[in-house]
């Protein structure tokens, strides 16, 4: 039997972005992992999705650190962009992702 919580979406939005700042400030790859992961649970469930194509997590990741980090914001859109184009495979940009994030998950 699945429990349901309702949160206002506004709340998972702010420990989203609250997520994503401690995740870019963490050095230990273990926690780095967590977050990640939790991060992509909350996306996951924020969106009402159970399965996030690789173009779309590194798309809201993109826009995620757009004011945050805008070095990792431009890798990010050029890793995007370059799979929108047809010129990054999906593995490629997975490992990509994985470089700068620890985990896909």
């Amino acid at each position: 039997m699945s429990n349901n919580i309702i949160i206002k979406e506004k709340i998972v939005i702010k420990i989203l972005a609250d997520l994503n700042d401690v995740l870019l400030t963490c050095e230990d790859e273990n926690i780095k992992e967590k977050l990640n992961s939790s991060i992509l649970e909350l996306e996951k469930s924020l969106n009402g999705e159970s399965k996030i194509e690789i173009s779309e997590l590194i798309y809201e990741k993109m826009k995620a650190f757009k004011e945050k980090d805008p070095d990792l914001h431009f890798k990010l859109y050029m890793i995007y962009r370059k799979l929108e184009d047809g010129k990054l495979s999906e593995e490629d940009a997975i490992h990509a992702y994985k470089s700068y994030f620890g985990t896909l998950d």
